[in-house]
């Protein structure tokens, strides 16, 4: 019934936003991610009770199965729900300047995390949001479809539903002509999230037109 923009897409120009002007989705992306899950469950392809990790996992060839018992009954169900078992306290994998994690590719922090930190309790016990459970969904979808992550999503859930501008983002550089400008709510840096790496729990660009 309604629709308008308000602010400026970029202070500098003072470029008025519009309907049309892209966002990042932040972790409304997550929605996105469990679309590609379920349209997978719906092919037949894909069991919300599957494990991704241990023996016969949905990964088990992309980490191996010598992890912790408890992160081998972790279910994509689980991973869709939060209740995983993992937190992210003291420290959220994806979201960290930690030596531990710092530069580190999506696959070498989901390797560290099922050896290497204990789950707080077991899946299905309690929920804990937790951002690297998206992470570890991302590449679910990849493997059981056999399509990168972007792909999958244009293909199966945004073509056919008649979406033609929702994308995954970039840096600065990366800007599309119809995208805003970031900038920090304390004056910080706006492009410091590497959006490949967070593509499937924080990646996706869109207008509200194209969302809606």
């Amino acid at each position: 019934a309604y629709s308008a923009g308000y602010g400026f897409a970029d202070t500098s120009s003072k470029e008025r936003v519009t309907t049309k002007h892209l966002f990042r989705l932040a972790s409304m992306t997550k929605c996105q991610t469990a679309l590609c899950i379920m349209k997978l469950c719906e092919q037949g392809k894909l069991s919300l009770d599957d494990c991704p990790f241990g023996k016969g996992g949905l990964l088990e060839k992309e980490f191996g199965d010598a992890m912790p018992g408890l992160a081998k009954m972790v279910t994509v169900r689980n991973l869709l729900q939060h209740n995983s078992g993992w937190i992210s306290s003291p420290v959220d994998p994806v979201f960290t300047n930690s030596s531990t994690y710092a530069g580190k590719s999506l696959e070498d922090r989901i390797t560290y995390v099922v050896n290497n930190v204990p789950q707080a309790y077991s899946p299905g016990e309690k929920y804990s949001y937790y951002n690297l459970g998206f992470g570890i969904l991302g590449k679910i979808v990849e493997k059981v479809s056999g399509k990168e992550y972007s792909r999958f999503l244009e293909e199966e859930i945004y073509t056919p539903a008649g979406i033609t501008d929702m994308h995954i983002g970039g840096g600065r550089a990366e800007r599309r002509k119809n995208e805003v400008v970031y900038y920090s709510q304390d004056g910080a840096e706006g492009y410091n999230n590497d959006m490949q790496l967070i593509k499937a729990l924080g990646g996706i660009i869109a207008s509200t037109d194209e969302l809606i």
